[in-house]
């Protein structure tokens, strides 16, 4: 009978986790599901209290992306390429996290081709618009041929019912149609747009009140 003496053994590396200090940065959509990663006072959970001053999370060459690339709250952020580092880190494995990220509306403006009609005094401050070869700014991509400005279901208010030129016209109620338009309605122009326009004397007819005309009363 033969006896071996082997006295050779495994040791495994023990799991980390990322208790806190590491969160996904909100970003302005772009058309892409990349994000980014913020670190600040990273705490491990599962380290040795030996070795704590010893074992750190290294941000070097990770990648980080976001579940989809459309405008969301609390979306998925998957994580890779996190690191230990330290003299103590061979001794530990660390679980790559799962974090969550938001991802804003990009803002849209409107550059030329929508304007605020010019009327005549009519004692009403009730407005409206024209709108010609629209030109918007601030689309990516392919959303530059597809996303469009809709002007159904709009109001537009002189500021106030007396005749004068370049008069402020509020307007309310645009939207943004087609492609992505849905992640492109942050910025806030489509529903409170101000235009001006002239809003002219009437003629005056027979008994009507010539000062009233005149004075916009």
């Amino acid at each position: 009978m033969t006896f071996v003496n082997d006295t050779t053994g495994v040791i495994n590396s023990k799991m980390v986790t990322i208790l806190s200090g590491l969160t996904a940065n909100g970003k302005v959509y772009d058309q892409t599901n990349t994000a980014t990663l913020s670190s600040n006072n990273v705490v491990l959970d599962g380290v040795a209290s030996g070795d704590v001053a010893n074992v750190a999370l290294s941000t070097n060459g990770y990648t980080a992306t976001f579940a989809d690339a459309n405008v969301g709250d609390g979306k998925t952020v998957t994580v890779s390429g996190l690191t230990l580092t330290g003299s103590a880190a061979a001794g530990y494995t660390l679980t790559q996290p799962t974090l969550t990220g938001n991802i804003t509306p990009a803002p849209v403006t409107i550059s030329s081709g929508l304007a605020a009609d010019s009327k005549v005094y009519d004692r009403t401050t009730t407005a409206t618009i024209s709108s010609n070869n629209v030109v918007l700014s601030g689309l990516m991509g392919d959303d530059a041929s597809s996303v469009a400005l809709s002007t159904n279901g709009y109001t537009a208010t002189f500021a106030s019912r007396s005749a004068d030129t370049g008069k402020a016209v509020t307007v309310s109620g645009l939207a943004l149609t087609g492609g992505d338009a849905g992640d492109l309605t942050g910025a806030g122009w489509w529903r409170h747009l101000r235009l001006y326009g002239n809003l002219r004397h009437a003629q005056l007819g027979h008994g009507q009140d010539a000062n009233a005309i005149r004075l916009g009363q």
